[in-house]
């Protein structure tokens, strides 16, 4: 689960503890989907092969980027502009409304 990092340790240690609990769940980390085809999921490994994996059900999580474009694109020298959530950092809620308050308490 090291692809967890950014979530908090609780958080983190329910859903370990939750996705243990089903013999059926399969999570893979590090490689590249290439097709979801009637019969499952057609990837690329970490090591570049390509694998398959019969399945019924799909679950994808492809990360996250930061999207600051449409932020700066609203700068002007002559006012204040605070950045949060994804413009700023791509995150989740909780950082992003960290964020949002610390910039609210500054006004």
């Amino acid at each position: 689960m090291a692809q967890l990092a950014d979530a908090s340790a609780s958080y983190r240690s329910r859903l370990t503890r939750n996705m243990n609990c089903h013999d059926n769940l399969k999570v893979i980390t590090g490689g590249r989907c290439g097709a979801v085809t009637d019969e499952g999921v057609v990837y690329t490994d970490e090591g570049g092969a390509e694998q398959t994996v019969s399945c019924d059900s799909v679950v994808m999580a492809a990360g996250m980027k930061p999207n600051a474009e449409e932020a700066t694109a609203l700068y002007d020298p002559a006012y204040r502009l605070y950045t949060v959530g994804d413009c700023e950092k791509a995150a989740n809620v909780q950082k992003a409304v960290r964020a949002a308050f610390s910039a609210a308490i500054t006004l």
